[in-house]
């Protein structure tokens, strides 16, 4: 791969934030469903070794949610010098941002908000890969109590 500009740089990571989102997305209702279909297994009478199997397959599977809706919440600091959370600082001083924007040489402050989003990229794709070991995770111990169940 040759040298990459910035631009095409922050447009690929532009891109792969909207992917990492659109993933989250897609994969939480798969994720409710499943929590739909512990609670509904958990309210058959069952042995203690299969509420047990459930209730940490329910665990598993509500960190995992979590985990997803953690992936879509917005993520803002206060050291976001880049971007819309930058100019809206200058909400009431349009001049103000023109002269900070001026300050910093263009490529410089696309490179550096380029990496701040990269960050955020590869956070996003952690959570969402965390998300769906949890949720394998609980799949599994959602198979072995129906197979306590099929036994007892």
């Amino acid at each position: 791969m040759g040298p990459q500009s910035v631009e095409s740089a922050f447009a690929d990571v532009a891109a792969q934030i909207g992917q990492a989102n659109g993933k989250a997305t897609g994969l939480l209702p798969l994720f409710g469903g499943a929590v739909v279909g512990v609670v509904a297994l958990a309210a058959r009478p069952m042995p203690l070794v299969a509420q047990v199997l459930l209730a940490l397959a329910g665990a598993c599977t509500l960190a995992a949610v979590l985990a997803l809706l953690s992936v879509v919440r917005p993520q803002f600091t206060p050291r976001d010098d880049n971007g819309f959370p930058f100019a809206a600082r200058f909400a009431d001083r349009p001049s103000a941002l023109l002269e900070a924007l001026q300050e910093r040489p263009g490529d410089v402050a696309m490179a550096t908000y380029t990496v701040r989003l990269a960050q955020i990229v590869r956070s996003k794709y952690v959570r969402v890969r965390t998300a769906v070991d949890l949720i394998v995770v609980a799949l599994l111990l959602v198979a072995v109590a129906l197979t306590v169940m099929a036994v007892a």
